[in-house]
């Protein structure tokens, strides 16, 4: 399924290119069992692009690009959006798993209905110098202000301690609590901790 939405958004981007009569490179990241079969797919179609494989300088390529344009047809959480819009980038994506919760299509990023509204939307992206400013500030300010590693920290925090109470005064038997600080703990150091990772490098 990657292979293919990866497919179909080389094939968005080259219709865009011919009809639009622009000129722009396209940059992939990352790698996989299907990796060789999509670039195979991807020499029929006149588009330069680069296939960079895994990289450890992400951020660096991300700030020097001007458009993150995402396209799965399954995946819940995509870290890569939350990753993009900490680097200041606008974000086209079509609408899966919990975008519409990262991202307010039309002031954060740009999230499409269906692929003709994908094609017009990153149509407008590509053309549009100011709406790419606009958005991606937007973008870097939502990360900070939601997905800041201090107000995950909290979030997590309150959550735990949370389940934390409620189930001390159900069980009220002191080895059910040790038990359950423990997992408190564990949960505590390690999920918050991934998520760390993961953004606090694009600040």
């Amino acid at each position: 399924d990657k292979s293919m939405a990866l497919l179909k958004l080389i094939k968005i981007i080259d219709d865009i290119r011919k009809e639009a009569n622009v000129n722009f490179e396209y940059t992939i990241i990352g790698g996989g069992p299907f990796l060789d079969v999509v670039k195979k797919e991807a020499m029929a179609f006149n588009l330069k692009i680069n296939f960079l494989g895994y990289s450890k300088d992400v951020k660096d390529i991300m700030r020097k690009s001007d458009i993150f344009a995402y396209f799965s047809y399954h995946y819940n959480f995509p870290i890569s959006i939350l990753e993009a819009m900490a680097c200041g980038l606008p974000v086209i994506t079509n609408d899966v798993g919990a975008v519409k919760e990262m991202i307010k299509s039309g002031h954060e990023g740009l999230i499409a209905e269906n692929l003709n509204d994908y094609k017009k939307l990153l149509t407008s992206l590509i053309l549009n110098k100011k709406l790419r400013f606009n958005l991606g500030t937007n973008a870097r300010e939502k990360v900070k202000k939601c997905f800041d590693w201090n107000i995950l920290y909290k979030r997590y925090k309150k959550i735990y301690c949370g389940l934390n109470k409620v189930r001390i005064q159900y069980y009220q038997y002191k080895p059910i609590i040790s038990l359950i600080d423990f997992t408190y703990l564990k949960l505590y150091k390690n999920l918050p901790y991934i998520e760390k990772q993961l953004l606090n490098k694009f600040f």
